[in-house]
């Protein structure tokens, strides 16, 4: 009996952490939809319950800390919060150098951190890699996002967003 119980734990428990995780997509959807402070930290809290070491969870984990900033009235929990979030998105980086979903996390939120901040250092290296592999991105979804990220800042110069706007 103990033996088929164990057997029955080990078989199932991969089953239920799989169902529980978060999938990319997932993570990419619920982090645009967090416009509010609420729902952001209802996914703060959704992410914060789980334990994943793939470096998308580590780097989604790091945005919504940063996200958490735009909505704290306190200037030093701003500075912690955008500090500890882009440490976690650098960290993932680390781990997959060439993902273009953590380097366009890391840029988002880069770019909207005033510079005198100094915490807008890789805003450059990330739009370069984005913009060499964007071309050869598989997944559409993340392509048009980052494309139209791209395009509506002003992280861009006019021929890189020509280059933009040709990529399908």
């Amino acid at each position: 009996m103990r033996l088929i119980l164990l057997a029955f734990f080990l078989f199932t428990q991969p089953i239920l952490s799989f169902a529980l995780t978060i999938e990319r997509v997932e993570m990419r959807n619920t982090f645009q939809a967090c416009t509010t402070k609420e729902f952001t930290e209802t996914f703060y809290n959704r992410l914060n319950d789980q334990s994943g070491t793939d470096p998308i969870y580590s780097g989604y984990k790091g945005a919504v800390i940063a996200l958490r900033a735009k909505y704290n009235p306190n200037p030093i929990k701003k500075f912690n919060f955008c500090k500890e979030g882009l440490n976690l998105i650098s960290i993932a980086i680390g781990d997959s150098p060439f993902d273009l979903e953590l380097r366009y996390l890391r840029l988002i939120i880069e770019s909207n951190i005033p510079t005198f901040l100094g915490m807008n250092n890789n805003v450059q290296e990330d739009k370069n890699v984005i913009m060499k592999n964007l071309g050869s991105e598989r997944d559409l979804h993340l392509k048009k996002l980052v494309s139209q990220f791209l395009l509506k800042s002003d992280i861009c110069s006019d021929g890189e967003k020509k280059l933009l706007a040709g990529i399908k």
